[in-house]
This record gives C-alpha cells, structure tokens and sequence, in this order.
C-alpha cells in the first residue's frame, strides 16, 4: 500500500509524507531493525545498522515554497487555479519534497546500512567508487 498519511506526522511543511534526495538527511529517520523470527528471508541485524527506504516518488507539479507548519495540502497555483501535487524546499543540507496524499510514494527497496569504519564482513568495499566497479550494469 506504500506510505499512508494517516502515519504523517507534522514537519517544517505540515503534516505530510516528507522525502529526501539525500540519505545523510534521511539518516535522522532511520529504523533500527528488530531481530527476525528463524523462519523470515531477512537475516538477523547486527549491531549498529539501520534501515530506511528507497522511494519511487510521483512529484507532478511541484511547489518550491519556504517552510509552513500549517500546510495539510499543496496551495493552489494562481496561474491555473488547481492544487499543486507536490510540495519541495530545502532544509539542512537537503532538498525535500512533501506530498499530502496516499498513493504517490512507493516504497521500492528497503535498505539496510550501517555506518562506520569498514567492516569487511558486511561489504567488501571500502568506497562506492569500488562498488561501482564492480557492477554488473
């Protein structure tokens, strides 16, 4: 089902669902992975890793304003007099974009990292720029 706005929480663009470009950004709202039942496909978590969610995003037309804690839809575009689909700005380092609906974010991949020295058991590179090498695409 995605991402549902009856779990929106209010942020610096009213309550929405709120996406990030950057994972340093996103980092701040990562999840600490519960340890599985034997019979589940994900592996155990071990200390220290998080995960967080790699997102298709349907923006449409989108809104850069600044910050508004009051917002709880897209405003409306002057020019056209229909609401925008999207809401965007920048914040802490970030560009940002916050939709007020179900149905336009689709949770594509669920990531799980850790962050730290590197720890060959977990990844055998020590860069992207290694990984990247190595692909197969």
């Amino acid at each position: 089902d995605g991402f549902m706005m009856q779990f929106a929480a209010y942020g610096l663009w009213g309550r929405g669902l709120y996406f990030a470009d950057k994972a340093s950004y996103s980092r701040n709202y990562s999840h600490t992975p519960a340890k599985q039942s034997p019979t589940n496909e994900r592996p155990e978590p071990q200390a220290g890793e998080l995960e967080m969610f790699l997102t298709r995003l349907l923006v449409g037309k989108e809104a850069k304003i600044d910050q508004n804690k009051s917002l709880t839809v897209p405003p409306t575009d002057t020019s056209t007099g229909l609401k925008y689909n999207t809401v965007t700005g920048y914040t802490a380092g970030s560009q940002v974009w916050i939709v007020y609906e179900n149905g336009r974010a689709y949770p594509e991949y669920l990531v799980r990292y850790y962050v730290g020295s590197h720890d060959a058991s977990r990844s055998p590179y020590r860069a992207k720029n290694e990984a990247r090498k190595s692909a197969k695409w």
